[in-house]
């Protein structure tokens, strides 16, 4: 038996299109060119956290799994 747990406060943001490992790459603190899932960060350019969040492999596509109530400002970043 299955059984599915609702998180909330959790979003999914798919990011997709060519090239889409190689342009987060160079915007997160941990490397989503190897394996995955790893959690990582989006950091100010004098280092101070943003957002944190879990990067996962949908086949071609990345999710990231982040805090619901930062998720917008996540995706304007």
């Amino acid at each position: 038996m299955t059984t599915a747990t609702m998180l909330a406060d959790r979003a999914v943001i798919r990011l997709s299109g060519d090239g889409v490992r190689d342009f987060l790459q160079g915007l997160v603190t941990n490397d989503v060119t190897g394996p995955l899932p790893v959690w990582a960060g989006l950091l100010t350019p004098q280092g101070k956290v943003l957002f944190d969040f879990i990067v996962w492999a949908d086949g071609d596509d990345l999710l990231i799994d982040c805090e619901a109530n930062q998720a917008d400002a996540l995706v304007r970043r």
